[in-house]
């Protein structure tokens, strides 16, 4: 199913498709046919439709990497064209940067992390996807990325995540009893003095007392916490 330049505009916004052309350029990985499509997009209602359009059935020719409930920003992620997501990013909007894919529960950066692509997973970041953001629970881009093994990207991730917020992420690795990690942030960015646990409402300075962690009491201590 080739969409060329001559049968653009014919194939572009039909809505009886089973995908749009230009999910289906980014899919089977065509920079160019890409760049041709998003070019010969003219700004008006279809092109939101263009952009929000979900694959609901798949044909026997579609590429492996469409799925159902996929939109164009999920089929992006998973094809590790970083030059396209800039193209589509540039030409459309960053809001649905942080959108679900039905099919899997998993945001665009999720997917990107699962199938190993570091570049896509940095672009995504760079262009504003939410490393914190959990879906189903507390699963997240980080998490998806280390249950695949690809440790380096998961730590991109999670280095991500603490520079964003550095308070947002101590009280995080301070829930998880993961303390090394506490102190590293510690060490890297500066504090939010006084921070508070959303569920307790104590300061972490309470709840490192009353587990009874003294190398966190300190930290706390040293970096203005109020002992009253």
């Amino acid at each position: 199913q080739v969409v060329d330049e001559l049968s653009v505009h014919q194939a572009l916004f039909s809505e009886d498709c089973c995908v749009s052309p230009l999910m289906l350029a980014v899919a089977t990985k065509q920079p160019k046919m890409t760049k041709i499509i998003l070019n010969n997009i003219l700004l008006d209602k279809n092109n939101h439709w263009h952009y929000s359009f979900t694959v609901k059935k798949i044909e026997d020719w579609m590429p492996d990497n469409i799925k159902i409930g996929d939109k164009l920003i999920h089929v992006l992620a998973k094809s590790n064209d970083v030059k396209s997501l800039q193209l589509v990013i540039e030409k459309f909007s960053k809001k649905e940067i942080d959108l679900n894919a039905t099919s899997l529960s998993l945001t665009p950066l999720m997917l990107a992390a699962k199938c190993g692509h570091k570049e896509m997973v940095q672009a995504l970041i760079e262009e504003g996807a939410d490393p914190y953001l959990c879906v189903d629970g507390d699963n997240n881009a980080y998490k998806v990325a280390k249950q695949q093994n690809f440790n380096e990207i998961a730590e991109y991730i999670q280095w991500a995540a603490i520079k964003k917020d550095y308070s947002k992420a101590f009280v995080r690795a301070f829930l998880d009893a993961d303390y090394p990690l506490a102190e590293k942030i510690y060490k890297q960015g500066e504090l939010v003095n006084n921070v508070q646990d959303d569920e307790t409402g104590m300061t972490l300075l309470v709840c490192a007392a009353q587990e009874g962690n003294e190398r966190l009491v300190q930290l706390l201590v040293a970096s203005g916490d109020d002992v009253n």
